[in-house]
């Protein structure tokens, strides 16, 4: 035992995987059919030698975690210690960890004592190499104390570890085939140690590197292509080293994701969002105003299909407020084409606890979440609109919206019983269209002489917008974004002579919620509120 943890180690300290890795994307396979997946039908594997498999996982949904397995699939040796390199394209999937098996369970029927892995980049590689890389060494025993594992033959069918995803939420993915492919920087990569009881030789410890590699629609793949490749092991790798025999005994399976297909998804037409087979009806509106104060639960029947269907107006973005007020128009009779979004600036003052607005359209709907438990009702300028409210993960949700033909007023509209402190907004035109600009504040106050007009789009925003003033001069300028603590996030400083008044502003590693932007010039300043959204 003690030769097979020097071993082990020798081969161990061969893989040293902390340091870079190139670049380069697997290929995207339209799905075209269970058949076509080698899946988790084993029976194909006939014959003796070692064999593992990446599990191939379909009909997974955008935007939603997947678990692929990585299982033993044949073989009767003891495995003492396993080195397998997984490589996949990390735009589609984003690798969120991994989970050992039951191998590892104490107490449990195996008990073995280590299991590590790195992801990417990993030594070695270079521009053939996919984005997404994952390294893994699993070793029956160290060589750290008296417990001896209980059993190292592992039985065909059981789940080494578990590979967690991230599906890309990029709909020209779907109906897609990811590959997961075993991958091979060098010789290192992919190798077992096993015994071999069958075998009359002194050190019955043997290495075990590929024999045969096969895709996930069971092909299988050409052999001795140059490294990197998912081609196995090549001809340099074969040795006559009788103190490290290396022996072709292992079989590679590799697998993959297949995307949902969209249509396989949402079977009922937009507007169905009680799924009852009839769209744009007035359940669909109550089930979708809900939404908007208890969040992805009011879709209780089928969160996928249901979430899909709220996309009435089509523009591919679902769960907006547009949406809702669009599909209100259809039920009342009176809705036109969708309109384009607007960018007039729409105002939206916080004075204590009475909010108002100064919209440059009728308004339809009006959508704000405010933080802790606040009371909120209608003024006497809005007694003709329905108000929602619900309180969910410490926030006030409100709703405030017509099913007739009102529209929402221009000045006070909402009074609380607290001061409000408002998290985020949406505002939608009586016709459906989004308001893209809104600018918390009056108007009186962000144009009065004294100041620059500060303005943002999109705003609110979820990945990056652009803020830009009304410049007075051609001095240099300074832009500083702060959060409602106080504390500055961000801050540009315009170029030396420059004729440029706009930055654009990309959050990283904040979170969601209100900030403050601040333009100074040498003579003016302006303020906005700015609203990002995860």
């Amino acid at each position: 035992m003690i030769r097979a943890i020097l071993y082990i180690g020798l081969i161990v300290s061969t893989c040293l995987f902390f340091a870079g890795c190139g670049d380069e994307r697997n290929l995207l396979y339209p799905y075209r059919g269970a058949d076509d997946f080698a899946g988790t039908d084993d029976s194909e594997v006939k014959d003796t030698v070692l064999a593992f498999r990446i599990g191939t996982v379909r009909d997974v949904l955008q935007g939603h975690h997947t678990l692929v397995p990585v299982t033993k699939i044949a073989g009767k040796e003891r495995i003492y210690y396993l080195d397998f390199t997984i490589g996949y394209d990390s735009y589609p999937l984003a690798f969120m960890g991994a989970t050992r098996g039951p191998l590892y369970d104490r107490p449990g029927d195996f008990e073995w004592e280590y299991f590590v892995y790195r992801y990417g980049p990993l030594p070695g590689c270079d521009s053939r190499c996919p984005t997404g890389q994952i390294k893994f060494v699993c070793m029956a025993e160290q060589n750290d104390g008296p417990h001896q594992p209980l059993e190292y033959r592992v039985p065909d069918g059981t789940t080494l570890f578990t590979l967690d995803f991230l599906v890309s939420n990029d709909r020209t993915l779907e109906c897609q085939f990811i590959p997961i492919n075993f991958f091979w920087i060098d010789c290192s990569d992919n190798q077992v140690v096993y015994q071999d009881d069958t075998l009359e030789t002194y050190d019955p410890y043997q290495l075990g590197i590929s024999r045969y590699v096969w895709d996930a629609f069971k092909r299988r793949v050409e052999f001795d292509n140059p490294f990197p490749s998912y081609t196995g092991a090549n001809s340099a790798c074969d040795s006559t080293d009788e103190q490290h025999p290396v022996r072709r005994y292992v079989d590679f399976h590799n697998g993959g994701v297949q995307i949902i297909c969209a249509d396989s998804i949402d079977t009922h037409s937009m507007g169905d969002i009680n799924l009852n087979g009839i769209p744009c009806e007035i359940g669909d509106a109550v089930i979708f105003s809900n939404y908007f104060v208890v969040g992805i639960g009011a879709f209780y029947i089928n969160i996928d299909a249901q979430t899909a269907a709220t996309d009435i107006n089509g523009n591919g973005i679902p769960l907006e407020l547009a949406d809702f007020v669009y599909l209100v128009r259809v039920i009342v009779g009176d809705a036109i084409p969708v309109p384009s979004p607007i960018y007039e600036p729409l105002f939206v003052a916080v004075d204590s606890n009475i909010i108002s607005i100064s919209a440059p359209h009728p308004v339809g709907a009006l959508h704000v979440v405010l933080e802790g438990d606040i009371a909120v009702t209608l003024t006497s300028n809005s007694q003709d609109l329905a108000i929602k409210s619900g309180y969910v993960n410490s926030q006030s949700r409100l709703l405030l919206y017509s099913f007739g033909r009102n529209v929402i007023p221009n000045g006070e509209i909402l009074q609380a019983d607290s001061e409000i402190r408002l998290v985020d907004i949406q505002v939608a035109s009586y016709h459906g269209a989004a308001f893209k600009s809104i600018i918390i504040g009056k108007p009186e106050d962000i144009l009065k002489g004294d100041s620059l007009t500060v303005i943002a789009n999109p705003n609110p925003f979820s990945d990056s917008t652009i803020i830009a003033f009304t410049p007075s001069d051609s001095s240099s300028w300074r832009l500083q974004i702060y959060a409602t603590s106080g504390l500055k996030v961000w801050e540009f400083d315009s170029p030396a002579g420059s004729y440029l008044y706009h930055a654009v502003w990309k959050p990283k590693n904040l979170p969601a919620g209100i900030y403050h932007a601040r333009i100074t010039t040498s003579s003016k300043s302006g303020r906005l509120t700015l609203i990002y959204k995860l």
